[in-house]
């Protein structure tokens, strides 16, 4: 692991114009970044699809205000129905995350990509959608966002379901640390995203639940 740890990845300068391209392309599948007054009911749906509390309502806040990139809900009919979490992570945040430092809730200002600071890496720190339409249009904004602004960038998710970790290895995921007691780390690295998934092959991956689940 420390050889991991020490490698040097490139940094991904965070765009001019960048926002908009975001807002874009959340548009296009129905989603839009989270207001403040929102965060409760995200935590209501993780809770929900979960089985146990997300981050407490503080630290997204922190989270959201510190990076300017994190939050980003989807309505169908005026309705909260899907949400997508992450975080962008600067040299020194990958290297706490690859080795352990970072974990849950304990997320330092110091760690994150502030707006017009480079990014080294993506931590997906929360997704999911109340039907398979919303968890599919969720992954697709994730990835479209990956493909379009940061290409190859490396990002990382801990799956809190087996739904998720099965949508985690379709995505092309793998495992990067265990620790005891927590939820493995998985990273996705190398080239961008050629494909985002396609509708059939997120529709074998749900077949196999039967109610909407978050990774």
């Amino acid at each position: 692991m420390q050889e991991s740890i020490k490698k040097t990845y490139k940094l991904f300068a965070r765009q001019d114009g960048e926002r908009e391209k975001i807002d874009e392309i959340l548009i296009a599948y129905q989603m839009r970044r989270m207001t403040d007054d929102e965060v409760p009911a995200l935590r209501m749906i993780a809770m929900n699809l979960l089985g146990f509390a997300s981050a407490p309502e503080e630290i997204l806040l922190k989270v959201s205000h510190w990076s300017d990139m994190s939050l980003f809900a989807r309505h169908t009919e005026g309705e909260l129905t899907g949400f997508l979490a992450i975080i962008p992570l600067n040299r020194e945040g990958h290297k706490a995350l690859r080795s352990g430092d970072m974990y849950g809730s304990n997320i330092e200002e110091k760690w994150v990509a502030h707006p017009g600071e480079p990014m080294e890496a993506g931590l997906l720190w929360g997704m999911g959608g109340h039907s398979a339409r919303d968890q599919r249009a969720v992954v697709f904004a994730l990835l479209s966002i990956c493909k379009n602004l940061f290409p190859g960038m490396p990002t990382y998710s801990r799956a809190a379901t087996e739904h998720g970790l099965r949508i985690m290895v379709r995505m092309g995921y793998e495992k990067v640390l265990s620790i005891p007691d927590r939820p493995d780390l998985w990273g996705r690295f190398g080239d961008p995203v050629k494909e985002v998934m396609s509708t059939a092959k997120y529709q074998e991956v749900k077949a196999q639940d039967t109610n909407g689940e978050a990774a």
